[in-house]
């Protein structure tokens, strides 16, 4: 990410969004506190599912 803002494609729509750039460092802090619940939900589903 530039730090000029990002823009992503929503969801296949075309639609984008975008941030101001001071903006970015709590954002990416947000994203990868998600990522990583999820990666650590999956995980734990899969090792419960192989018990």
């Amino acid at each position: 990410m530039t730090g000029q803002g990002s823009e992503r494609p929503d969801k296949g729509k075309g639609m984008k969004v975008q941030w101001k750039p001071e903006h970015e460092t709590q954002i990416q802090r947000n994203f990868h506190m998600k990522a990583s619940h999820w990666l650590s939900e999956m995980f734990r589903d899969a090792q419960n599912a192989g018990e």
